[in-house]
């Protein structure tokens, strides 16, 4: 399931063949969402792939995406009953292994829905997570996730490009690895997880060796 379908589309399909046709991964289907129709897209990813109402956020987007922010519950409801049963009444998908993927926001989505409801999804592809959106409160949702379980079923792979690290506004790098290591802090039972980043890339140049290196994560035959 990938975010951000007009670009992610395209792309995750193209690596998809080449690695499919080295006999370097298993098949899968690929579903891209894209933005609701005839909206910016800056409104729809504000709305959808943010878990915290922020209208007063300096670092993103226009205010009226800004007045329309946290609605990520909605979002994953809506992939998690209406998309999944359409998915299996008209096509052959294995439900037993359900891959998230988002970039950017999409990543900060992938890791909200690990501490929220990480049964939706069996694996989680986060790139480049922008887990500064309103004052790291994604970090406040993983601690409060791990005050009543102690377990965390599910398959995380976090991805950054080095040069993402802008210390004092973006410290995008350390973010990341600062979740990371708050996840591991739990001792959380069943729960694989794995970060990188990834030297001479940044916020724009990233996406394809993420998602390339993600695939392989879970879907690689080697």
């Amino acid at each position: 399931m990938l975010t951000d379908a007009g670009y992610a589309f395209p792309l995750v399909s193209s690596i998809y063949k080449r690695l499919y046709w080295a006999n370097k991964i298993e098949e899968f289907i690929i579903v891209g969402i894209s933005y609701s129709k005839g909206e910016h897209f800056g409104i729809s990813r504000t709305r959808d792939y943010t878990p915290t109402y922020s209208p007063n956020e300096p670092n993103y987007y226009s205010k009226e995406a800004r007045l329309v922010s946290g609605q990520a519950d909605n979002f994953i409801n809506f992939m998690n009953q209406e998309l999944f049963s359409f998915l299996q009444g008209n096509y052959r998908i294995d439900m037993n292994k359900k891959v998230f993927a988002g970039h950017s926001f999409g990543g900060l989505l992938a890791n909200y829905i690990v501490v929220s409801k990480p049964e939706v999804f069996d694996f989680y592809l986060s790139g480049s997570p922008s887990l500064w959106y309103h004052n790291k409160s994604i970090l406040k949702k993983e601690k409060e996730y791990s005050k009543t379980h102690t377990d965390l079923k599910t398959n995380l792979f976090m991805c950054i490009g080095a040069n993402e690290e802008i210390k004092g506004k973006f410290p995008m790098v350390s973010d990341m690895f600062e979740f990371h290591n708050d996840l591991l802090s739990r001792n959380y039972k069943n729960l694989n997880i794995k970060s990188v980043s990834i030297p001479d890339e940044d916020h724009e140049t990233v996406y394809p060796i993420f998602i390339t290196k993600g695939i392989l994560w879970v879907f690689g035959k080697g």
